[in-house]
């Protein structure tokens, strides 16, 4: 078995400098066009399985590929981004302006310096189990997870 990775394309809060978490923010147009660059660019390497996080982002990104190759994509919650608790929706500039310490910790130590949401370690085991079980599930075979980010 082997797995392949993709990143989403832009979200439209990528550019506007929002951090998202598990908010479902669609691709912008410059993502749509990375997810079918990236579409094209896996065409030929055998996919069997196309896997993504329910997040329209991540969709929209698997989609592209799955529908170049005649596939449908599996949507998993499990497999979402960490869950950014009061910073989702924030900009860089306020946490920079409201939290700066924190925001310096995130960015130097990545030290989570939001209230609520989870924590990198809760986020790894829930991501670690839904590839576990992804990988259960299609012994054989290449199948490619999408990220939520």
């Amino acid at each position: 078995m082997r797995l392949i990775l993709v990143r989403h394309g832009e979200s439209a809060w990528n550019a506007e400098g929002r951090l998202q978490g598990q908010a479902d923010a669609p691709l912008s147009k410059l993502g749509r066009r990375q997810a079918a660059h990236a579409a094209a660019r896996l065409v030929d390497e055998g996919v069997d399985v196309v896997v993504s996080s329910d997040l329209e982002r991540a969709y929209e990104t698997a989609t592209a590929l799955a529908g170049s190759i005649g596939l449908e994509v599996e949507r998993r919650e499990d497999l979402r981004e960490v869950d950014l608790g009061s910073w989702t929706g924030a900009s860089r500039e306020d946490l920079e302006r409201d939290q700066p310490e924190l925001w310096r910790r995130w960015r130097s130590e990545g030290i989570e310096g939001w209230d609520g949401g989870e924590t990198y370690s809760e986020a790894m085991v829930r991501i670690a189990g839904a590839v576990s079980a992804l990988a259960a599930e299609h012994e054989q075979g290449l199948w490619r997870v999408e990220l939520a980010d």
